[in-house]
């Protein structure tokens, strides 16, 4: 684009001298160095905030990704809790635990003798 040799810029630097004279070549030397400047320090910070943007981008991709995954488990965590619902509404006894045993005296609980066998009850009087 702009391709300058040595010999160019020796031509530039005497033709400025000889348009701008010795008095006001240095001052306009420094000016020009002051807007060489600038535009670096304008070229960086809009680098700079180029790539603040590109990385803000990928940081919103990866935000979307996380909550549509939230949202999925969120979905499939509900769907799971409707189907245990719907499941205990349809059979209730299924995941309840076993009632205990009816309270009553001794003498109507089954109680093993300590030879093995049961007693139940009062001793019945035999049908002939």
């Amino acid at each position: 684009m702009l391709d300058f040799s040595i010999s160019k810029l020796a031509v530039l630097a005497l033709l400025a001298l000889l348009v701008l004279g010795p008095e006001k070549l240095p001052k306009v030397a420094a000016q020009l160095g002051r807007w060489v400047g600038r535009a670096r320090v304008m070229a960086r910070n809009l680098r700079s905030q180029l790539e603040q943007e590109v990385s803000y981008d990928e940081l919103l991709k990866e935000k979307q990704k996380a909550e549509a995954a939230l949202k999925a488990a969120r979905d499939s965590s509900i769907a799971q809790g409707a189907q245990i619902s719907q499941s205990m509404h349809e059979n209730p006894n299924a995941s309840s635990p076993a009632a205990p045993a009816p309270a009553g005296n001794a003498a109507d609980q089954h109680l093993p003798n300590p030879d093995g066998t049961t007693d139940v009850g009062p001793p019945q009087s035999p049908r002939a």
